[in-house]
């Protein structure tokens, strides 16, 4: 699972500083980068790593998404000893549980984009 949540944090990384980029014509580090930064939609919370082992943030979560009970820590770099934590008893395929949750926070990150929530679908195949 490690090695899915890790492509979904680029390819969201990737996304907020598109539209950061788009919206305010200025460079925005994503938080997947360690630049100090942190972002926030109704989604989700993603936090660089804090650096301070001493700061009462060296302990929080580097990406929380409670709707989803998925909690994420990583070491210095996101690339680097990911920690995929799911809070829910129920889940029965984590993967499917993962890529639902990747679309809604790609959604919150859109915001004002159009994006066709309802016709999109996904597809398991086992």
């Amino acid at each position: 699972m490690e090695e899915v949540m890790e492509a979904f944090l680029a390819q969201l990384g990737y996304l907020i500083e598109t539209k950061e980029w788009n919206e305010r014509q200025e460079q925005f580090d994503a938080p997947i980068h360690n630049s100090g930064t942190c972002y926030q939609t109704s989604m989700f919370t993603m936090r660089s790593y804090c650096w301070d082992d001493e700061s009462k943030y060296a302990d929080d979560y580097n990406f929380e998404c409670p709707k989803y009970g998925v909690f994420v820590r990583w070491y210095k770099y996101y690339t680097r000893s990911l920690e995929v934590e799911i809070k829910f008893d129920d889940v029965e395929n984590e993967f499917e549980h993962i890529c639902e949750m990747f679309i809604e926070c790609i959604d919150s990150v859109k915001g004002g984009f159009e994006c066709d929530r309802a016709n999109r679908k996904i597809t398991f195949t086992s």
